[in-house]
């Protein structure tokens, strides 16, 4: 989840990395991050607690969280 984050700030879990955005140089730094960032399984998951309160404080995540379609989850980003 680390290097999802790192990439863009979203946890987007694509499968296949986005090509850098046209008309852009990316720098190799960029370049490793958009790599490493693509997952080759799901990151779904059940839990019985509540598992946003780590996230927004060990990782910072505010904002980004996409259901398996791709669209944007802000239901437990307010909480």
């Amino acid at each position: 989840m680390l290097q999802d984050i790192r990439d863009n700030g979203k946890l987007d879990c694509l499968r296949r990395p986005l090509d850098p955005p046209i008309g852009k140089k990316e720098e190799p730094e960029e370049r490793k991050r958009r790599l490493e960032a693509a997952w080759d399984t799901d990151c779904a998951f059940e839990a019985d607690y509540d598992w946003m309160k780590p996230l927004k404080k060990f990782y910072g995540l505010r904002t980004g969280l996409v259901d398996r379609d791709g669209k944007p989850v802000d239901k437990y980003m307010n909480q």
